[in-house]
């Protein structure tokens, strides 16, 4: 079995060579065999030293990292191996050396104090240059290796370390014996040594599965959670929106009803004239049109609409006027110009036009019914290039139809421009969140329904 080892330093570097080692005898390779074996590989100083460096060094220091192994606690499977490959190779000292970029990390140790040393050539540095065993057998004679700090600090003379290697290639260390006594080593004893560095290599896999299958066990536990937490709110929501149906649905019966008495109480010609009737009481009471419907259905009359000097007549859609900024005002316009200024409507939406801010005011339900008109009014203000204010406060109802409508609407306009989403229920903009539509080009969430 012949076995490479270094014996000296990089040529150039030092007056040194490579030797072929047979358990007998000891010969210098010639320069140009040594300077083909160097072939490759790159010199970088570190420190006061000149260290040569794997071809693949950066690879290899990731390979490092991946494994989260250098300035971890003691471990007694580690210190197990140096305890064995001190006893095995009667070396008073071993470690399980990790080379970092700068040093080198003792994972484990066996009668040495220090827990890392300066990354210095001639020991472990040179080492993990090679597949095979590094054997120093006398560091004093050694040019490159008597310069190195565990041989000037604690008189080694024997070195030898075999490198632990990774499943994909990379040497992240070695397992090394040393002792103050110059001597050789035999062939038996280089096998045990490449069977520790085997044993440290198959214990950091190990260590790196494991550690990735937990990894991946909380990241699908995290992910499980998620997806619990989106089914609870999208039920809730359902129960929600579900309720908001049950009331809607009342809503139309109880209304239904009362246009039936009042056709029959009033004479009145058709179920629209009936409507037109209750909601013009109703707005001239500012009260809601269920509840006046509940109290005709009860048999309470219904009482004569009334004109209050704060509301505008039938012609200006009979909302309350709303104010404009006092700058606007001091510009000479209108008292009325800031009051809705057109209206669609339906049985179940209203849909209002207003000057300030510049939009819709949207009250009732929207349906499939009805979403031709809401994409018609729309229509009638996105030609500006003011942002377009959407008042929902009094909408008590939209599909999912109308909010599709709305972002595609926003999605329109033109770079700069917005369609703002004021009084939105808080049901609704939750609704808007879960899935992605709050976040809709052109959109924007304005306050929360008072």
């Amino acid at each position: 079995m012949l076995l490479v080892a270094w014996f000296g330093a990089h040529p150039g570097l030092a007056p040194a060579g490579w030797v072929i080692w047979a358990g007998r005898s000891i010969a210098s390779l010639s320069s140009g065999a040594a300077q083909r074996v160097w072939e490759g590989l790159r010199v970088s100083r570190i420190g006061t030293a000149e260290v040569v460096l794997p071809p693949d060094e950066p690879a290899r220091l990731a390979a490092v990292r991946r494994y989260h192994i250098l300035d971890t606690p003691s471990d007694r499977a580690f210190d197990r191996v140096a305890e064995l490959a001190a006893r095995v190779l009667a070396g008073p000292i071993a470690t399980v050396s990790i080379v970092d970029s700068e040093r080198i990390w003792f994972k484990a140790r066996r009668g040495l104090d220090q827990t890392q040393t300066p990354r210095a050539p001639g020991l472990g540095a040179s080492a993990i240059l090679g597949a095979g065993a590094h054997v120093v057998p006398d560091a004093s004679a050694d040019p490159v290796a008597s310069a190195n700090p565990l041989v000037i600090e604690l008189g080694l003379r024997f070195y030898a370390g075999w490198p632990i290697v990774t499943s994909d290639g990379y040497r992240l260390g070695t397992v090394d014996v040393m002792d103050v006594q110059p001597r050789q080593l035999a062939q038996d004893e280089v096998a045990v040594l490449a069977d520790l560095a085997a044993m440290v290599a198959d214990e950091l896999e190990l260590r790196l599965s494991a550690g990735r299958a937990v990894e991946a066990e909380r990241a699908l536990r995290i992910q499980l959670e998620r997806e619990k937490t989106l089914v609870e709110q999208i039920a809730a929501l359902e129960a929600e929106r579900t309720s908001q149906l049950e009331h809607a649905l009342t809503h139309r019966v109880v209304v239904e009803q009362a246009k039936g008495v009042l056709m029959g109480r009033e004479d009145l010609g058709s179920v629209d004239d009936a409507f037109e009737r209750l909601r013009a009481v109703a707005r001239s009471q500012r009260r809601p049109v269920e509840e006046l419907a509940r109290e005709v259905v009860a048999g309470q009359p219904l009482p004569p609409v009334t004109r209050s000097t704060r509301q505008r007549p039938r012609g200006g859609a009979g909302t309350p006027r709303v104010r404009r900024p006092d700058a606007d005002r001091r510009a000479g316009g209108s008292p009325d110009e800031g009051d809705a200024s057109g209206e669609f409507s339906d049985r179940t939406l209203r849909i209002t036009r207003k000057l300030w801010p510049h939009g819709l005011c949207l009250q009732g339900e929207v349906d499939q019914a009805n979403i031709a008109m809401l994409a018609a009014a729309l229509a009638t203000v996105v030609d500006s290039t003011e942002d377009v204010h959407l008042d929902l406060a009094g909408l008590e109802f939209i599909d999912v139809g109308g909010l599709r409508l709305l972002t595609e609407t926003a999605g329109r306009l033109p770079a700069g421009q917005y369609l703002v989403l004021d009084g939105v229920a808080p049901y609704l903009r939750r609704i808007l969140s879960l899935v992605g539509w709050d976040r809709a080009p052109g959109l924007k969430i304005g306050g929360d329904q008072p």
